[in-house]
């Protein structure tokens, strides 16, 4: 691992007792730029103990005399499947900015996802091509950032959200005929899994998710549920919780990271169940709202089953990627 990322600062890598020092950092960052999403301290714990990860080798941080000023994180998914996908965090502190550090943090990034690639290539044979890819605000200052480190917009998704104070929670979801609606059981988690890489089979460009990734990815499952048919899985909400308070005063919120009927069960409101079911859930865990991520070029659809529900648009998050074979 090559810690030089630039001069302006001192560069290590990340260790577990930075994660406080880090959190502040996030937090400093996010009161400037006021993104879609946030972190917590909690959420950074979570992350580094995750066996998905190796923070020693994939994060780094920079400091000045004062502390931690500036990180990037690697996050590494889908070797499991020859598919394998590069998420990169980072940021820096807006008193440190215009000094080209955040350029350094992902050229340091792709170099890091690269010699990733490598490895995980010599010790798998044949992998598809590297995918790496960023989301942020469609209107954020990372956009230059990411154009001129070559990643280009793959994809467009719009944030909606429900405010319990403005639209009450349903009592119970809508019932849909030959369908039970269960919560989710650790047990069914491969089950689950199977429907959603069915379900997104149909996507353009999409890439089953392994199963350490998804394992990874369940973060509360007591608010997440099963549409069965039998015994059978055939859609799914597996939500999480956005523990911060959002810079609109909105309190924290229940979020559907995501929402799947397989191809064959669609067009019956299986959907619309299954997201009546977790806003129920959100709202007997105290969260002050719903929240749901969804691709705009569909938007008319989308809405049909979102706006009565109370979803309003909030925020545009683009996806830029890059490709390396």
């Amino acid at each position: 691992m090559d810690l030089f990322v630039e001069p302006n600062l001192r560069w290590s890598p990340l260790a577990r007792g930075d994660l406080p020092e880090l959190a502040a950092l996030q937090a400093a960052i996010e009161y400037f730029d006021d993104p879609p999403s946030r972190h917590s301290l909690g959420d950074d714990i979570s992350l580094f103990d995750n066996p998905c990860e190796d923070p020693g080798h994939n994060a780094v941080v920079g400091r000045d005399w004062g502390g931690i000023v500036a990180y990037a994180w690697d996050h590494i998914r889908g070797g499991e499947l020859g598919h394998p996908k590069v998420w990169l965090e980072g940021g820096v502190h807006p008193a440190w900015r215009h000094r080209r550090i955040g350029h350094a943090l992902v050229t340091w990034q792709l170099a890091r996802a690269r010699a990733c690639y490598a490895e995980l290539s010599a010790g798998n044979g044949q992998m598809a091509p590297l995918w790496v890819g960023c989301a942020v605000d469609a209107h954020s200052g990372v956009v230059g950032l990411l154009a001129d480190a070559g990643f280009t917009p793959e994809r467009w998704l719009l944030d909606l959200q429900v405010q319990f104070e403005q639209t009450a929670p349903p009592d119970d979801p809508r019932s849909v005929e030959g369908i039970v609606l269960k919560r989710f059981l650790s047990e069914w988690s491969e089950a689950v899994r199977d429907a959603h890489n069915e379900a997104f089979s149909t996507e353009p460009g999409a890439q089953p998710v392994d199963r350490e990734s998804w394992e990874a990815s369940i973060d509360r499952p007591e608010w997440c549920w099963m549409a069965l048919d039998g015994d059978r899985v055939v859609g799914y909400a597996m939500n999480s919780e956005l523990r911060q308070e959002w810079a609109a005063g909105d309190g924290p919120i229940g979020w559907t990271d995501r929402l799947g009927v397989r191809p064959a069960y669609r067009k019956r409101g299986i959907a619309t169940a299954l997201l009546q079911a977790s806003i129920r859930s959100f709202a007997d865990a105290g969260m002050a709202g719903a929240g749901i991520g969804v691709d705009p070029r569909e938007p008319e659809r989308l809405l049909r089953t979102l706006e009565p529900l109370g979803y309003v648009p909030k925020e545009t998050v683009v996806l830029y990627s890059r490709t390396f074979a």
